[in-house]
């Protein structure tokens, strides 16, 4: 099936959703990712797709991480797409889901390194927010390595954090210059918890395009991509597909 397919296919989102690691918070992800895409409101989907793999590379499916990627688009297209300033249809959809799937509007989307375990709980550096939290394990905490730098969503209960939806890994060697922008981002929106966000969805986008080149472009090097992009997000220049 081409990207093109499954993405303006409805059917098809389970599939794609459905190759996450099973857990309940996963679970929930899933039917909620099929609940805002169904017909009646896949309305911009195509365009949306075009949108998306314009700006982050194009994605085939003989890649070895296509599956990945379109579940990041279906994430970026629920979760993040704006249109003219309207909200996003999580923004829009999750008040009105029933309360298993409604504790999925209160998360934080971030760049986190993992540092370990303590008891049952996976140590997480949160730098958005530059923070260390806790994290219930679930089916990732047999996965990440320690040190590891990747972009998740993390749901926030009553009962403790809980990871969910896809895991974007960056590359180790990227982890210097992005925490060089992602200070500045803090530094420069202090005063300013909407622009952080804003900026910080931003940031994740584009690191998800430097990572498709990183791969593309192996004998460039993953920290000297990353830089590039960085420095031309800042002098507001687009980086380009």
């Amino acid at each position: 099936m081409s990207a093109e397919a499954a993405a303006n296919n409805a059917d098809d989102v389970g599939e794609i959703t459905g190759r996450l690691p099973p857990d309940p918070w996963n679970d929930r992800y899933e039917r909620f990712i099929v609940l805002a895409t169904e017909s009646g409101r896949i309305a911009g989907l195509k365009e949306a797709r075009e949108e998306y793999f314009k700006r982050t590379g194009a994605a085939h499916t003989d890649d070895p991480d296509y599956g990945l990627r379109m579940s990041l688009f279906l994430d970026w297209f629920v979760f993040q797409r704006k249109t003219n300033g309207a909200p996003t249809l999580a923004e829009r959809l999750l008040p009105q889901t029933e309360p298993e799937l409604r504790v999925l509007e209160r998360h934080r989307h971030s760049l986190f390194t993992y540092h370990g375990t303590k008891g049952p709980f996976l140590k997480l550096k949160d730098w958005l927010a530059d923070e260390k939290i806790q994290v219930h394990p679930g089916p990732l905490g047999q996965f990440l390595e320690k040190d590891q730098f990747f972009e998740a969503r993390v749901a926030e209960t009553e009962d403790g954090h809980h990871l969910f939806g896809p895991v974007c890994i960056h590359a180790a060697e990227s982890l210097k210059p992005v925490k060089k922008a992602v200070k500045r981002v803090r530094k420069e929106t202090k005063k300013d918890p909407v622009e952080r966000t804003r900026r910080g969805e931003e940031i994740l986008l584009l690191l998800r395009e430097l990572r498709v080149k990183a791969s593309q472009y192996a004998h460039v090097g993953a920290k000297r991509i990353y830089l590039d992009g960085l420095e031309k997000f800042f002098s507001g220049e687009t980086t380009g597909a």
